[in-house]
C-alpha cells in the first residue's frame, strides 16, 4: 500500500510542471476565439460539444489561463474521482477503496502528457461522484 501511494505521489509531483499539448491546447484556442466573438461551427471547425468549451471557459475564469491552471483542474477532477471510488467502495473494504482509487489515479498517469486535459477525465469525475452521491450512506 505504502508502495502504491509513493507512486501516486511521485506523479502528482512530477506532473505539475507539464505545459498544455494536445486537445487542450485546442480547446483554450477555441474558447479564446470564442471570446473574440466567432461563431463556434460555423467560423471554428471543431468538433468538440459545447461542455468542453464550458469547461475551458471555467478552468481560465477561475484558475487563470496557465498550464498550471489546467494542472490543478486536472488534478482536482482526478482527486473527486478517486474520492468518490473510495466512497463507494469503503463499506466492503478500505484497502479495496484505496487500491481502486489508486489504481484509477496510476491508469489516468499511464499515457502521461497526452492525458492531460482530457474531457473524457471530466465526464468520469461527473458519472464517478453522481455513483457515490447516490449509493453514499453515512455511518455505513
Amino acid at each position: 500500500m505504502l508502495r502504491t501511494a509513493i507512486s501516486v505521489a511521485v506523479y502528482l509531483i512530477h506532473s505539475l510542471s507539464w505545459p498544455l499539448v494536445n486537445d487542450a491546447v485546442l480547446l483554450r484556442y477555441a474558447t479564446f476565439l470564442r471570446q473574440h466573438h466567432f461563431a463556434p461551427y460555423r467560423q471554428i471547425l471543431d468538433y468538440n460539444l459545447p461542455g468542453s468549451y464550458f469547461a475551458d471557459w471555467l478552468v481560465v475564469h477561475t484558475l487563470g489561463a496557465s498550464a498550471f491552471a489546467w494542472r490543478v483542474y486536472d488534478l482536482s477532477l482526478l482527486a473527486i474521482s478517486c474520492a468518490s471510488m473510495y466512497l463507494m467502495v469503503r463499506r466492503y473494504d478500505r484497502f479495496a477503496g484505496f487500491y481502486a482509487a489508486a489504481a484509477f489515479a496510476l491508469f489516468h498517469a499511464r499515457n502521461a502528457i497526452a492525458q492531460a486535459g482530457q474531457r473524457d477525465l471530466a465526464m468520469a469525475a461527473l458519472i464517478l461522484a453522481g455513483a457515490a452521491i447516490l449509493l453514499y450512506r453515512p455511518g455505513k
